[in-house]
């Protein structure tokens, strides 16, 4: 492990650049979580799950309530369901915003 210490950092300037550098980043993360720029993860996943939840709740209502106000016709619901359906599962399945399972 030194050794591969010693071959990333040749030269004792390139140790003082990563130490201050990595100074720099700690300094940054505890300033933005002073002022408030940076959440609890809890939170955020807490919250990323309600919304989830209500938009779910929202789209399985959707079917019927296009064919309740006359948007499709009832013989259609079914199919209009299975899309919404289909989308919801292709949501499940992603583990990161932006990213597939």
């Amino acid at each position: 492990m030194i050794r591969v210490a010693k071959v990333l950092i040749s030269r004792p300037e390139d140790a003082r650049e990563q130490r201050d550098l990595a100074q720099a980043a700690l300094l940054r993360l505890r300033v933005a979580k002073e002022e408030k720029a940076l959440l609890p993860a809890d939170a955020v996943a807490r919250d990323g799950r309600g919304i989830v939840q209500t938009a779910t709740a929202r789209l399985l209502k959707l079917p019927s309530e296009l064919v309740r106000t006359g948007v499709v016709p009832a013989e259609r619901e079914e199919l209009v369901e299975a899309v919404v359906r289909e989308a919801l599962d292709e949501l499940s399945r992603l583990t990161s915003i932006g990213g597939e399972a």
